[in-house]
């Protein structure tokens, strides 16, 4: 029996994901707050950072708690600011996005690795795949957000998703449903090649783009700040992609820094912050990218 031909399982798992997503949310929260400070990210619970009140698990929950609380802490009346619950809900939304367009259409916005293979999908396929996806998006927002707030996100917050890039592709070669080039779909070692591929050209890109940030920025400082995300697009979506997001997201951190000289919250816009958008854009669009810059 197949899990998604009820369409009340459909709901309740759709509920679900929007539930876990805004816990998502909720952790990115804590991981961007604390990461650049030098602060465990497990220990110690959840807490108020004026009065130190441990956060109650009813005062906990994504987004109806802000609400609930109208933005303040129970105890001491702080102001909680409004891009907690914004993270929350843009991932919990983010989760629901994937789920509807990788899981229930059965992976219609993915190109088809093999040549004689069609949609949709099988669904554990479809699960796998949409899990990757946002643990992508998921790093790269939490990066954009620490850039936004003008800090580096440590290295070890790419590490985790470049370990999945590098291992599980090898195993199973569909987790890169574009092929890295002719042949490498129907070879042993494709999902290998991919991955490597794309950490490649990720590595050369990034490192041209930090190159070029420092010596050509607009308002002379430097910028493209993106080799760990580059990297972390290249092993999960591919060289093509890193061939065409990074280059956007320099392009788009440069108009940004020319729109700073009049208003000046543009500036917060470097290319780590576009990389989350660019790429959630690709993914939606992936099947119809790829026949678009595919040379026949």
């Amino acid at each position: 029996m197949d899990l998604l031909s009820s369409e009340t399982a459909r709901w309740m798992i759709a509920v679900w994901f929007l539930f876990v997503g805004g816990c998502v949310g909720s952790f990115l929260n804590v991981v961007v707050y604390r990461l650049p400070a030098g602060m465990s990210i497990s220990w110690p619970g959840s807490h108020c950072p004026r009065c130190n009140h441990a956060i109650r698990a009813y005062d906990n929950i994504p987004v109806l708690a802000w609400l609930w609380l109208r933005g303040r802490c129970r105890d001491c009346r702080e102001r909680i600011s409004f891009r907690y619950p914004l993270v929350e809900a843009v991932v919990a939304v983010l989760f629901l996005l994937l789920l509807v367009v990788e899981v229930f259409h059965g992976g219609q916005n993915l190109p088809v690795r093999m040549p004689q293979g069609q949609h949709p999908y099988p669904l554990t396929q479809t699960v796998c795949i949409c899990l990757v996806h946002l643990s992508l998006l998921c790093t790269l927002i939490s990066a954009g957000l620490i850039r936004w707030d003008g800090k580096r996100p440590l290295r070890w917050l790419f590490v985790p998703l470049l370990l999945v890039g590098l291992l599980a592709p090898p195993i199973w070669p569909w987790l890169h449903p574009w092929p890295a080039g002719p042949g490498v779909a129907e070879s042993p070692w494709g999902g290998m090649v991919d991955s490597l591929l794309g950490l490649g050209t990720a590595l050369f890109l990034g490192r041209i783009a930090e190159w070029l940030g420092e010596r050509f920025s607009a308002i002379g400082k430097p910028g493209n700040q993106i080799l760990g995300e580059a990297l972390v697009i290249g092993v999960v979506l591919g060289w093509q992609a890193v061939l065409v997001l990074v280059p956007l997201a320099m392009l788009l951190e440069e108009l940004s820094r020319i729109a700073a000289l009049r208003w000046r919250l543009a500036r917060r816009f470097v290319a780590a912050v576009w990389m989350a958008p660019l790429a959630l854009f690709w993914i939606l669009n992936w099947a119809r990218l790829a026949a678009a810059l595919t040379v026949e």
